[in-house]
């Protein structure tokens, strides 16, 4: 039921219909002048017999639309009756309503230790009041006309405030859990050396500023000080971030971002993956195969979506952009693997004297068509040609292919770009040369064979020029 009971000042009309004894809603003649309760809130209604007035009802009202009301019927121990139009409805005070409401006429006080309850409003200008341990009155608790609710402990103390119509500055609710309408200001720490202090465990944790650095610190045991742990902590001049600056190991579930320069001693896993904006630093200052990255497989995995999403570039032109290795107890190794998904289709490896790249070519996983029989028409076709980069115009010309002219040659060599230099979204056509041996072999080997039966035709011609 609605406990939050709500009047007008003399407000009566009468039924405009009939009204049975089991009836809930009921039509006014004019019901413009009563409250419309809101949820949680009741208007108590006194219905009278017009021809006998000690033949009444008491009703609690909780929805009023118009001329219609929605009651509850027979409150506060009378009886549901039978109304007819015309019969008085008023909004009159009940013995139940003032009931609900607390009047004591003067603030209470004691001398000793007292426990009081009040339920469930406190009126203006009343208050509990209790004596401090040097004998001077302190007030507890305190409502008074400028509603302002206060609680304190000794002359300072602790204090909950509601200036006139806002909302509370701190509500506690019967769970302990405690809601602020402002901040939390911490001007000093606490006895084991936090701001704030969180956890009744064996392990606690908390916040401290000390005035140049802001920690989240750690305490090994309930009520003691915090120890060396540090896993977080700012620099309060500059804002610049420390993460685990003990040392005992950080995990990242998601994407890392970083917007300036990542610097790490040691990386043992990325689970998902590290966004870098400007560059990414991976083991010690020293160069060396007995670097931190050690033996791990794999030491660093980039993982991304579309064209160009893991790059590696160096702004510096006396450095390496990247250097791959193995560790040089190995004999030989992979440096480098392609996988299409999980696939391996081609890599780097080094046996210490020279290195391979290669490309997926294991027989077992093709079926031969026929041998390649038109490679002097390929290489007929392609051009090849001496140029200069348009980057650079007056510099030493190279040897080389147009990728365009190329492709209409011969396509299996190429791979298509798209659209033109300044474009967006240009990427420049590019040529794999080594695609282009197979045709360079058949080549050699119709070479081979046409000088075979050349050299042949002319040692005949030459024994026969001998005999004659």
């Amino acid at each position: 039921m609605a406990n939050t009971v709500i009047w007008a000042n003399n407000d009566s009309t009468t039924l405009a219909s009939s009204l049975s004894s089991s009836a809930t809603t009921a039509t006014l003649v004019n019901g413009a002048s009563f409250p419309t309760p809101a949820s949680g809130q009741f208007t108590p209604i006194t219905l009278i017999s017009a021809t006998n007035p000690l033949t009444f009802e008491i009703v609690y009202c909780t929805i009023r639309s118009g001329n219609t009301i929605t009651i509850t019927r027979a409150r506060e121990g009378t009886t549901a009756l039978a109304f007819n139009a015309g019969d008085l409805v008023q909004n009159l005070v009940t013995a139940g309503t003032v009931a609900l409401l607390v009047q004591p006429s003067e603030p209470w006080t004691w001398s000793a230790t007292q426990t009081y309850s009040i339920s469930p409003v406190l009126n203006n200008n009343i208050g509990i009041i209790g004596k401090s341990t040097g004998g001077a009155s302190t007030t507890m608790l305190n409502y008074n006309s400028s509603n302002y609710v206060g609680m304190y402990g000794g002359i300072a103390g602790f204090s909950i405030g509601n200036n006139a119509a806002s909302a509370n500055n701190m509500l506690m609710d019967d769970t302990g859990n405690v809601t602020f309408r402002g901040g939390i200001v911490s001007s000093a720490v606490n006895p084991n050396g936090f701001s704030v202090e969180f956890g009744t465990g064996t392990y606690c944790s908390g916040w401290r500023n000390d005035g140049n650095y802001t920690f989240l610190l750690l305490t090994g045991s309930s009520g003691g000080t915090y120890n060396s742990l540090r896993p977080f902590y700012t620099t309060n001049a500059t804002g610049a971030v420390t993460i685990d600056g003990t040392g005992a190991g950080t995990t990242f579930g998601g994407p890392a971002t970083v917007n300036g320069t990542f610097t790490t001693t040691n990386i043992n896993y990325l689970n998902s993956g590290i966004s870098v904006m400007d560059g990414i630093q991976i083991g010690s200052a020293t160069p060396g195969w007995t670097g931190p990255i050690g033996t791990l497989t794999p030491g660093v995995e980039f993982l991304g979506t579309g064209y160009g999403s893991s790059e590696i570039f160096s702004n510096n032109a006396n450095h390496v952009p990247l250097e791959l290795g193995v560790n040089y107890t190995f004999s030989s190794g992979d440096i480098l693997g392609f996988y299409y998904n999980t696939t391996h289709v081609g890599g780097v490896q080094t046996d210490g004297t020279y290195t391979l790249y290669t490309g997926t070519s294991d027989a077992n996983l093709k079926i031969k068509r026929s041998e390649i029989a038109n490679s002097g028409e390929i290489i007929d076709g392609i051009e090849a040609l001496w140029f200069n980069w348009r980057t650079n115009p007056d510099g030493t010309q190279q040897p080389g292919f147009f990728a365009q002219q190329l492709h209409s040659v011969y396509p299996w060599a190429v791979v298509p770009g798209k659209g033109l230099p300044g474009d967006d979204d240009f990427r420049a056509w590019s040529i794999d040369k080594s695609v282009l041996m197979p045709v360079v072999i058949a080549e050699l080997k119709d070479c081979r064979q046409r000088i075979a039966a050349l050299e042949a035709a002319i040692a005949k011609l030459l024994d026969a020029a001998r005999d004659a």
